[in-house]
């Protein structure tokens, strides 16, 4: 059982990583408009700060979801708070059902180089590769490229706010919407008396 000390500890590290995504996902926005406005050097630039701001608020949502829906523990380990996750998930009203919880998305960002040895393998002969890229997503909804998913890594449809990994897709802004109202219930929580 967690008692309330440990619990705000708890509730004031999620306020912070999704402080650390809201800041990721303005930088991203940033950089959409600024590449949108600039000469072809200045854009690559900001294009690379696109996706550096991705990568880091992919990694703070993944701290949440860790935090309010922890891994099992690795064998010989056992969990000191057993129902942290559920406590700390109920303290901030969390839903079951949130987006916040899969790291689907974001285990593809941290382990890349995982998903490149899958992309060189012989077996599958692949002979292109399509990474870090602006693709509009209604692109993919016409098929155009089902042919070559295999080959089409970190791609961002910027107008509405799908990445799109090896063919799967993953809708961002309700991950925003969903970091920004967490904050605000851990902000509220922490400024409670324990």
């Amino acid at each position: 059982m967690m008692n309330r000390l440990v619990l705000r500890v708890f509730q004031r590290e999620v306020q912070r990583q999704c402080r650390f995504a809201m800041i990721a996902s303005e930088e991203m926005e940033n950089a959409l408009r600024l590449s949108e406005t600039s000469e072809i050097a200045e854009s690559i630039i900001h294009d690379e700060y696109f996706w550096y701001s991705l990568q880091a608020f992919l990694i703070a949502v993944g701290n949440v979801s860790k935090l309010l829906w922890p891994s099992p523990p690795r064998s010989g380990k056992q969990q000191i708070i057993p129902d942290r996750g559920e406590r700390l998930r109920e303290s901030l009203d969390v839903p079951e059902d949130s987006c916040l919880q899969s790291r689907r998305l974001r285990n593809h960002f941290e382990h890349f180089d995982e998903r490149l040895e899958g992309w060189a393998n012989p077996k599958k002969l692949a002979h292109s590769m399509i990474d870090s890229n602006f693709v509009y997503s209604d692109l993919l909804d016409e098929g155009k490229l089902n042919s070559v998913f295999h080959n089409v890594f970190r791609n961002y449809d910027p107008e509405r706010n799908i990445a799109i990994f090896q063919g799967e897709r993953y809708e961002v802004r309700p991950m925003f919407n969903e970091v920004e109202e967490l904050w605000q219930k851990a902000s509220a929580e922490i400024r409670k008396p324990y």
